[in-house]
């Protein structure tokens, strides 16, 4: 029989059955030593027999008390894994039936799934990466399965060759280990392989295994990343304190060490966590990564709306100088009018669909101290974006393996953060069209290279933007092939004027035809886009 056909057949409500008939065993044990107790042998007893009696009287009370705690240890063993069991069996019927419906193959031996059709290439990358979620579902349903199987015949076995009783089932131990190096899709079948108490231990006792695991649900990353700002916000402080204290002790100030650069960093980085706290003031956000292990920089992303629900996602990566703590505060306000832009497009010329809107400062982007820097060439370098772009691939692939339903998503890069969103696109994300403004360059010359359906990624370029024309990373995108260009000039639309956009940065201030063209794009609404010709 197969793992799947295995794990399928087992019957996790007999498990449950046997925990509470030990239960009430345990109980009936408790009474016992209870009744043990109060009958002590009496203290007037004068016989020789009077201290065997007692040895006898204290070794029924420890056995009866063991036996008590090794029927609870195993009783809540077998809970927990009847709870395990039942996820698990609903995630693989889930996985199963959802595949089946959707035109894929299942080898029920070997996990492995395959199309039953062949495809256009659009849609085939599309189905290559939902037969890559199917099948990293499948295979940790199973692995969470066995994992309570082997949790539970530990906790026997312990019985078996102890004397005391067992660790409570509801450590650690009873959750199922996520995969070491864990993908997207897999960290999200990891959590949706638990039952909904191990999930609540796991966020509330370890909320630093979520915040930023690409894959899990938007809503439970942001709760989690929420209850760890004042964790961080007290480890940088001390950090700071101590640095403080030895640049005060230092004669020569900082002279001979990196303490003052470090305290800069650090300072820098608890003004990240105002402007994060700032934001979520706001109303209405998701704090979607929280990263405060940056050798230069904090990193963080939140969204506008409902990362978990809405039928359209954009995720907006800017470039040079951006920080966290100088810079999300207005970055979050600018995705907060596109989304509304954006859903007035869908509402009144599309198909009605929500948006969510990401600022995703996920990586440290290049910041001006470094461009000037003697000896540094960091900035024109793309190893700031090749980083990035590993990291904001995972995220676009996490949007996708954490819904059951994937959303319209978009990729927004702008300045060095087209150069980011480029890197990313080159893997196969789930991005569904792509638009880069004030772009130095995308990483590639060919737009083949990126991994978005065909006609699906934009170009926008403002009159006296310099960065946009240095082509310093694969070309100037307005002089390639396969990218469509959106005007950033002066237009009507619907009765009103769209302002034009010029240099390099006002590509979404609001009411300008960039920000239309781009909020246009994001919901898929090909006939609201004003197109130039280049």
């Amino acid at each position: 029989m197969s793992a799947i056909d295995t794990v399928l057949s087992w019957r996790p409500d007999d498990v449950a059955a046997i925990a509470d008939a030990l239960v009430q065993h345990r109980r009936s044990l408790l009474v016992a030593e209870d009744e043990l107790t109060r009958s002590q042998p009496p203290t007037t007893w004068v016989s020789t027999s009077r201290e065997p009696a007692r040895r006898v009287h204290d070794r029924l009370g420890r056995d009866l008390s063991r036996m008590a705690a090794e029927a609870g240890s195993v009783a809540a063993a077998a809970d927990d894994a009847a709870a395990t069991l039942r996820a698990a069996q609903a995630e693989l019927e889930s996985a199963l039936e959802w595949a089946s419906g959707q035109g894929f193959r299942v080898d029920r031996s070997t996990g492995a799934v395959s199309d039953i059709a062949c495809w256009e290439p659009e849609v085939a990358r599309d189905r290559d990466i939902a037969i890559a979620e199917i099948a990293d579902r499948i295979a940790q349903a199973v692995r969470a399965a066995q994992h309570a199987d082997a949790t539970l015949a530990a906790a026997l076995d312990g019985v078996a060759q102890s004397d005391g009783p067992l660790v409570s089932a509801s450590d650690v131990a009873s959750v199922p280990p996520m995969p070491e190096g864990a993908s997207p899709g897999e960290a999200n079948a990891w959590w949706r392989s638990m039952s909904e108490e191990q999930q609540a231990w796991v966020l509330a006792e370890h909320p630093e295994w979520l915040g930023n695991t690409d894959g899990i649900p938007a809503g439970i990353r942001d709760q989690a990343n929420r209850a760890l700002i004042d964790t961080y916000r007290s480890e940088l402080e001390a950090e700071a304190e101590r640095l403080r204290a030895n640049l005060d002790s230092n004669w020569f100030g900082g002279t001979f060490t990196n303490d003052d650069a470090a305290l800069k960093i650090v300072e820098e980085k608890l003004a990240g966590l105002d402007a994060i706290e700032e934001v979520l003031s706001r109303g209405g956000r998701q704090l979607l990564v929280l990263d405060p292990t940056g050798a230069r920089q904090l990193m963080a992303a939140v969204a506008v709306g409902d990362v978990d629900s809405a039928d359209h996602v954009a995720v907006f990566t800017p470039g040079f100088t951006s920080t966290v703590g100088g810079s999300m505060a207005s970055y979050d306000r600018d995705m907060e009018k596109l989304a509304r832009v954006a859903r007035d497009e869908s509402l009144w010329h599309g198909d009605g669909g929500t948006v969510a809107t990401v600022s995703w400062l996920g990586y440290e982007a290049p910041q001006w101290s470094e461009w000037h820097r003697p000896g540094s060439d960091f900035v024109t370098s793309q190893d700031s974006a090749n980083t990035g772009g590993a990291a904001l691939a995972d995220f676009y692939r996490g949007i996708d393996a954490s819904r059951p339903v994937n959303p319209n998503l978009t990729a927004l890069g702008h300045s060095y953060g087209s150069t980011t969103t480029g890197v990313a696109l080159q893997e196969s994300t789930g991005v569904d069209s792509a638009v880069i403004f004030g772009s130095p360059g995308i990483a590639t010359g060919d737009v083949t290279d990126l991994q978005v359906p065909s006609g699906q990624v934009f170009q926008l370029e403002a009159d006296w933007d310099g960065v946009a024309d240095l082509g310093r990373f694969g070309g100037d995108p307005s002089r390639m092939d396969g990218l469509r260009s959106l005007s950033t000039d002066e237009s009507q639309m619907d009765g009103a004027t769209l302002n034009r956009s010029t240099g390099h940065s006002a590509y979404l201030t609001q009411d300008t035809t960039s920000q239309h063209n781009i909020a246009a794009v994001v919901v898929g609404a090909e006939d609201r886009m004003i197109e130039v010709d280049r």
